[in-house]
């Protein structure tokens, strides 16, 4: 996911809060596509966070462990520790948010309001403080919703190249005759269709 070939860093690297959130970072790059027909000199290198020589060695690493202390080494434990306590505490806790937090302040807001508008309350103020916070609440979810689906596929996109570079690092050094038996059929299906089904596996953490 690093090439020296964009130079230009990214732009969500630098980006604001607000920016990063509702994804105003792209718009340059939109307006510059309607301009012209973009080319390899306008498109900028993934960030640092999504290298991937530093996700693929610690995933090796990872792998080389489980190869060395278990009898029957899974991958999935590899992946898991090292992609997974992060992921998993950043999902739990917009979760925690989205599913329990602005809901329960949504109903209660709601609560506030239904008393204004059948008379059982008469602060004003009150009823508009509660409406202003009703619609910040369901901003607030539906930007939360969309970082968590631009997350879980940055996730997806970080695992399937760690894998698929550990895989091609295996074909570089596996001898010809090998490679004209099933095992590497097997493993060039793997990098070019397998890999994929990350994409819908990073979901289930957030469900």
């Amino acid at each position: 996911m690093s090439s020296n070939k964009f130079q230009a860093p990214w732009p969500a690297d630098e980006a604001s809060f607000l920016s990063r959130t509702y994804f105003i970072w792209t718009w340059p790059l939109f307006g510059l596509a309607h301009k012209k027909t973009l080319t390899s000199e306008d498109i900028s290198n993934c960030s640092k966070a999504d290298d991937c020589e530093r996700w693929s060695n610690k995933l090796r690493r990872k792998w080389e462990r489980e190869v060395k202390n278990k009898k029957k080494p899974s991958l999935f434990w590899a992946v898991l520790q090292t992609f997974g306590p992060g992921y998993l505490l950043l999902m739990s806790t917009l979760g925690i948010l989205t599913r329990i937090i602005l809901p329960i302040s949504q109903t209660l807001l709601l609560g506030y309001i239904l008393d204004f508008l059948s008379g059982r309350m008469e602060e004003t103020s009150l009823a508009l403080l509660s409406i202003i916070g009703f619609c910040l609440c369901d901003a607030s979810i539906s930007s939360i919703m969309n970082t968590v689906i631009f997350l879980n596929q940055r996730t997806a996109q970080r695992i399937r190249v760690s894998v698929q570079k550990m895989m091609m690092d295996k074909l570089l050094v596996t001898t010809t005759s090998a490679l004209h038996t099933s095992y590497g059929g097997q493993l060039i299906n793997l990098v070019s269709n397998d890999v994929s089904r990350f994409d819908q596996v990073s979901f289930v953490a957030w469900l």
